[in-house]
């Protein structure tokens, strides 16, 4: 629960004029409205790997395209500080925007697996059914 916190904790929105923006879609990844920032450095994670733009034996450092090195305005992309050469595209959700966008993204992603007849082996396990059951 705490990792899914923690990973769900901030939102980014692009900007209206964010070239990152297009440069994504140009490389058909498309983001939803808001997003988490890891979602967005794994997509250009994944932009690097899959045009072969990893400096060849060292997985740490990108050497981008041309349209990519305009986005980030950056020669070299160190793994490390993709989260600060994409801020100036984004705009953080406001806290309260933040807070319902966390509860539906965790709530679509937590998953407790539970025996079966767990309630059954607990002795102490009582049963409680709504009213409106019968």
């Amino acid at each position: 629960m705490k990792q899914l916190l923690n990973e769900y904790s901030q939102w980014w929105r692009f900007k209206s004029t964010s070239s990152l923006k297009d440069y994504l879609v140009e490389q058909n990844i498309h983001l939803e409205p808001y997003f988490c920032p890891s979602t967005l450095i794994n997509a250009i994670m994944d932009v690097a790997e899959t045009n072969y733009m990893f400096l060849k034996g060292n997985s740490k450092v990108i050497v981008p395209d041309t349209k990519l090195q305009e986005c980030l305005n950056s020669w070299f992309i160190f793994t490390d500080e993709i989260y600060t050469l994409c801020l100036p595209h984004i705009t953080i959700a406001s806290d309260e925007h933040s807070f319902l966008l966390t509860h539906k993204a965790i709530s679509e992603n937590l998953h407790l697996e539970t025996p079966i007849d767990l309630i059954y082996k607990d002795p102490s396990s009582l049963f409680w059914l709504h009213p409106d059951l019968n």
